[in-house]
């Protein structure tokens, strides 16, 4: 907004230079040196400011993406998950969550605790499709959406990246062995975002109470089977 604001201002100077021609002061004399100063006065003001509306429409783009975007990883932040999922239909979400991270970040520090989730956002990318919608929710947890897949694929693709990686610290040239555990929330229709990463999270704490390292898929309560 600034840079509109000097053009504007630049505009008025001139529009004041020219207005002082017309009065009849010593700039010039000529009808074609007036001519020029008029089209100076208004077309390089014009100019400058089609260039600084330019610049604001980047920057406030720019804003836009950065709101949207999780700064560490380069992945979709929870907003920018939820924006992409409006309206989605058939597929599963399925909320990642590595396991152990406090004891990375405890042992090792928080620097080798970001290099592990670069590392994590570099794993899943590899190890997805390319239709499939990855973001970073927060923390060590991310959330992957699947579309347009049945139960098996899922449990394919989670038994895949459950596999675990090794990633090292670089300062302390330590290997650091990272798993996750999973949790699957898979839907036929369009639901919800919002209740479906509540169930993926609730698979996910199961997973967790079963051992960790593993995939579990979110079942509603009996009483709404029957």
């Amino acid at each position: 907004m600034a840079w509109g604001a000097r053009a504007l201002l630049l505009c008025d100077l001139s529009l004041i230079a020219l207005i002082g021609v017309r009065a009849g002061t010593h700039v010039t004399e000529t009808p074609g040196a007036e001519i020029l100063v008029f089209a100076v006065a208004l077309i390089v003001p014009l100019g400058l400011l089609l260039w600084a509306l330019g610049r604001t429409s980047d920057l406030l783009r720019t804003m836009t993406e950065d709101a949207m975007t999780d700064a560490l990883t380069g992945l979709m932040n929870r907003r920018g998950f939820r924006k992409a999922l409006d309206g989605a239909e058939q597929g599963a979400i399925l909320v990642i969550d590595i396991d152990h991270f406090k004891q990375v970040n405890d042992r090792y520090g928080h620097a080798a605790g970001d290099e592990v989730l670069k590392a994590m956002s570099g794993h899943l990318r590899r190890n997805i499709r390319e239709t499939d919608l990855l973001a970073r929710l927060g923390g060590e947890e991310f959330a992957l959406y699947l579309f347009d897949c049945d139960s098996f694929e899922v449990d394919q693709i989670g038994e895949r990246l459950c596999r675990g990686f090794v990633t090292f610290n670089k300062r302390m040239k330590v290997p650091i062995k990272v798993t996750m555990s999973i949790g699957a929330a898979y839907s036929t229709m369009a639901e919800d975002v919002d209740r479906l990463i509540q169930n993926a999270d609730e698979a996910l704490y199961q997973a967790k109470r079963s051992g960790r390292a593993r995939l579990t898929f979110w079942q509603p309560p009996l009483a709404s089977r029957l």
